[in-house]
């Protein structure tokens, strides 16, 4: 029999891992994004230059 207790700890540990995950993506997002705004600032310093 598996008590209360041991299903709440396996929703926590659960949702700890999906927020892990979802901060990984966010992580990698990021820096998809700051390598596309710094292209954008060397294309447009190009284009003054």
């Amino acid at each position: 029999m598996r008590y209360k207790t041991d299903i709440n700890q396996e929703l926590v540990d659960q949702y700890g891992s999906n927020l892990q995950e979802y901060s990984d993506e966010l992580e990698e997002i990021e820096t998809k994004m700051q390598k596309i705004y710094q292209h954008l600032n060397e294309d447009s310093e190009i284009k003054r230059a």
